[in-house]
C-alpha cells in the first residue's frame, strides 16, 4: 500500500491497496470540507475509500484507513471524519469496529435522488491507526 501525496496545492493524499492481481482498493484524505464538522474539531477528512468485494474482510480496509490516518497525522491533523450513506449497513459496521462514532447527519437532494448520509468521526487519529476495536 502506498500513500501518494498529490501536492500541497491540492492538499489531498491517496493510498492504494494491491493484491496479487493488481489494485484492490483505494482511499483519499485531506482537509475537512464540511464546515460544521471542522467547527466541531474534525480538521481532517477521509474523502473516499473503496475496497473490491473480493478483498473485503481481509484487513484491506483497515490497512487503508490506517495509512490515511497516518498521513493525516503527519500533515498535522488531529481528528478526522467521513460521510457514508445511512443505508450502507456494512460500511457503517466497519467504521464502528474501527472506533468511529456518528458525529453528523445530512440530506443531499439531487435531481434524481435524495442521499441521506451520516458522518463517522475519530477524535484521536492514533486510535484509528491501531485498527479494529474488539468488542
Amino acid at each position: 500500500m502506498d500513500a501518494d501525496p498529490r501536492g500541497p496545492e491540492s492538499g489531498t493524499a491517496v493510498a492504494v491497496a494491491e493484491g496479487p492481481a493488481g489494485l484492490v482498493g483505494f482511499g483519499s484524505c485531506g482537509a475537512q470540507r464540511a464546515a460544521e464538522l471542522a467547527a466541531d474539531g474534525f480538521d481532517g477528512e477521509v474523502s473516499a475509500i473503496y475496497v473490491l468485494s473480493a478483498a473485503q474482510r481481509r484487513g484491506t480496509g483497515s490497512a487503508l484507513m490506517a495509512a490515511l490516518a497516518a498521513h493525516l497525522r503527519r500533515s498535522g491533523y488531529r481528528a478526522a471524519s467521513l460521510w457514508v450513506l445511512r443505508d450502507n449497513a456494512t460500511a457503517r459496521r466497519f467504521y464502528a469496529r474501527l472506533g468511529g462514532v456518528v458525529v453528523g447527519e445530512r440530506v443531499e437532494r439531487r435531481e434524481r435522488a435524495t442521499l441521506e448520509e451520516v458522518a463517522y468521526g475519530w477524535r484521536d487519529l492514533a486510535a484509528l491507526r491501531r485498527g479494529p476495536v474488539s468488542g
